[in-house]
């Protein structure tokens, strides 16, 4: 297996068995009576183990994962969790689209146009600025 090959196959495994494990309750899907279709893949020995709708499923799956890490989930952690996730996807984010550059400010200096009247006019009056008569 080439250097290549493991630097993109590993973190793939990884990804998808995290996304399993995270988000495989979405996967369990429930009827409209309550009852999981095609089966409880849980049920051994007559017992079912399977809870009986869609936000129990969801609950359950997320208390198993907690018990599979022994972590205490409080509000604390899944603030410092959730803060971390954003803090990753914002540097990713950023990494793939940099945030918009300071767009440089540009002054235009728009002198105002001179018609011939106004040259005229000044024409006139610079003559009375060198004239001798002030």
């Amino acid at each position: 297996m080439s250097f290549a090959f493991r630097k993109i196959a590993v973190p793939l495994a990884m990804l998808s068995f995290l996304t399993l494990a995270l988000f495989g309750f979405a996967g369990m899907t429930y009827a409209a009576d309550g009852s999981m279709q095609g089966g409880c893949p849980f049920s051994t020995m007559g017992a079912s183990l399977c809870p009986p709708s869609a936000l129990p499923g969801a609950i359950h799956h997320l208390l198993a994962y907690q018990s599979f890490l022994n972590v205490p989930v409080n509000s604390g952690v899944t603030a410092l969790i959730a803060a971390l996730l954003f803090a990753i996807s914002a540097a990713f984010a950023f990494s793939f689209h940099p945030p918009l550059r300071k767009i440089p400010i540009f002054i235009y200096y728009d002198p105002p146009l001179f018609t011939s009247q106004d040259k005229k006019i000044k024409r006139w009056l610079s003559l009375f600025e060198n004239s001798p008569s002030h």
